[in-house]
């Protein structure tokens, strides 16, 4: 593939010049840039963009909306460090069973006075003196608790990756990859699932901090009808868009209909508090106003080109004479010592050139 580049040379830095030059690349190839949505914050009351048309005009018949589409993409954050829910409820036995707010996903616990086996644990540090791990379960859909992650996690032998990977533990924080509630927490020994040895522990608090997932995403009008929405929580990586113009041109027609100014918001609402990549184009478009009178006619159809019987007329050709009467040899500026003055309405700036007295003297185009 060719492709022409413009390529902008700094000649001089003092004088700030520059040159353009346009050259050729044998080889090129276009790729597609794709600019993701800003990541914006979804508050408990919901986060509003608004719009405003300025004051009303009277006497507008309807209003038409340019295309307005919305983007939404789930982000994971990885630096936030989430949503404190205060201190967590836990039921009793050997392992710590935290309940988790139905429709949360925990992103951190604090353990305060972590002990087992006569010690406090307070970092991944603490665990590796003698080979102690905390480990996290999950509780699938048939009610068996499943091992999701482990600190420090069981290493991989050979081809095998080390496995319960993904959290840390660090100041009586336990990091994990945001999962769902509840989960079971235990301190445990051995180098092996198989072979884990489950110590009993006890707990002095525990306080949690939920991942900013999006849940229940509702987008509504000014005139609190939905516009959009996609129930339950948004996964992870998945992106949706779609095009609102049709549902909220009722609500900017509610409006115009009322005499009212053509104003008002677009709210977005989450379940929870959450982050999300969120892209909403501006909300414009016209009054129209119509004419009585007006013949309107739509035409369909495929485009068609129109015959021309004739080609158009070339413009005449015009001939200068110098108004000094010398014959014409050249073309340029003025430079003859005999001033001419114009003449006719076909006078034109930079005529053919005196060849008696150099280039360029003014003349009459005839």
């Amino acid at each position: 593939m060719m492709a022409a580049l413009d390529v902008l040379t700094l000649l001089s830095p003092e004088q700030k010049t520059v040159r353009l030059d346009t050259v050729a690349v044998v080889g090129a190839q276009t790729q597609q840039i794709f600019v993701l949505p800003p990541i914006v914050e979804v508050p408990a009351e919901g986060l509003e963009f608004g719009f405003d048309w300025g004051p009303m005009l009277s006497g507008a018949d309807r209003a038409e909306l340019d295309p307005v589409t919305i983007e939404v993409q789930a982000v994971r954050a990885a630096d936030f460090a989430g949503y404190p829910l205060g201190e967590l409820a836990t039921g009793p036995g050997t392992e710590l069973t935290v309940n988790v707010p139905a429709g949360r996903r925990i992103r951190a616990l604090k353990l305060t006075g972590l002990k087992a086996d006569g010690r406090t644990f307070g970092s991944a540090d603490n665990l590796k003196v003698k080979g102690y791990r905390i480990m996290v379960s999950q509780r699938g859909a048939q009610g068996i608790w499943t091992p999701a992650v482990a600190v420090p996690p069981v290493d991989g032998s050979g081809p095998i990756p080390p496995m319960l990977s993904g959290a840390t533990f660090d100041n009586a924080v336990l990091r994990v990859p945001d999962l769902p509630g509840p989960l079971r927490i235990a301190v445990v020994k051995g180098a092996d699932p198989a072979e884990f040895e489950f110590l009993p522990l006890t707990v002095q608090h525990v306080y949690g901090w939920a991942a900013p997932v999006p849940v229940d995403l509702t987008l509504t009008g000014p005139d609190g009808a939905t516009l959009w929405s996609f129930p339950g929580p948004l996964p992870e990586g998945s992106a949706q868009q779609q095009d609102v113009t049709v549902a909220l041109s009722a609500a900017v027609e509610k409006l115009r209909a009322a005499a009212s100014p053509v104003a008002g918001s677009i709210k977005l609402t989450s379940k929870f508090p959450c982050q999300v990549r969120f892209r909403l184009t501006p909300v414009t478009g016209e009054l129209i106003r119509e004419l009585p009178g007006t013949a309107t006619v739509e035409l369909a159809g495929e485009p068609a080109g129109l015959p021309v019987d004739s080609p158009l007329p070339q413009a005449p050709r015009r001939r200068w004479w110098p108004m000094c009467g010398s014959p014409i040899t050249a073309v340029g500026w003025p430079r003859c010592p005999i001033r001419c003055r114009p003449w006719g309405p076909a006078w034109r700036s930079g005529p053919p050139g005196c060849g008696a007295a150099g280039p360029a003297a003014a003349g009459i185009a005839r």
